[in-house]
């Protein structure tokens, strides 16, 4: 019975007064958020951006190169963070055909971050518009870019290529408008007979990649 009993006045204590009691209690509870959330530290990082394509869907312009990631959290925690704890990546999965869609763009926590609570990440820009094609692969055909001229009474009579062409890959558009592949300048200064000289490809562009 005595336990009954006081378990009993006990419910009469907590009924006594009860719209007060949660008034403080609800008070209280904002006091603690308030303080734990005015003592949090705010930092910001520039994180290169990066593009997950996986269904071949693939930039066709320019994008940012990069995002600003600011995160708010405990001072202690702030210091031991830094721009490799932050993985920022837009997902050009979502897109089904070419066109232009609005992105939003994802972070995935690494290092320190992984570590720290609590965490608050907010990014800027949350979205980016990007045009999108489907990805494809074609073969280019090599031209050597010379420039000199053959020792006197010489002249170039045929300059060919190895490997004669290349495979490009990248958006649709680009690589079916590409018409030719050229290399760096390859000087035919002086020369008086046949030689091989290794030069490499001029660059194609950030969408686009050449292999072979």
């Amino acid at each position: 019975m005595l336990p009954a009993m006081k378990a009993k006045r006990l419910f009469s204590i907590i009924q006594e007064n009860w719209p007060a009691k949660v008034i403080c209690f609800v008070m209280a509870l904002c006091f603690y958020m308030f303080y734990q959330v005015s003592s949090l530290d705010s930092r910001t990082f520039v994180v290169p951006l990066h593009v997950k394509a996986e269904n071949g869907m693939v930039p066709a312009e320019p994008y940012p190169s990069d995002v600003k990631v600011t995160v708010r959290c405990k001072k202690e925690d702030a210091a031991l963070l830094h721009e490799s704890d932050f993985y920022a990546y837009l997902n050009t999965d979502y897109a089904v055909d070419d066109g232009s869609y609005s992105f939003h763009v994802y972070t995935t926590l690494t290092g320190n971050a992984l570590t720290v609570s609590p965490l608050e990440i907010r990014l800027s820009p949350e979205e980016v518009p990007l045009a999108v094609e489907q990805q494809v692969s074609g073969y280019v055909p090599i031209k050597p870019l010379i420039s000199g001229s053959p020792a006197y009474g010489y002249e170039l009579k045929e300059a060919t290529v190895l490997p004669a062409q290349a495979k490009m890959t990248g958006p649709h558009r680009l690589v079916e408008n590409y018409r030719r592949l050229q290399t760096k300048t390859v000087s035919v200064e002086g020369l008086s007979d046949s030689a091989t000289l290794e030069t490499t490809l001029e660059p194609v562009g950030g969408f686009l990649k050449v292999t072979g």
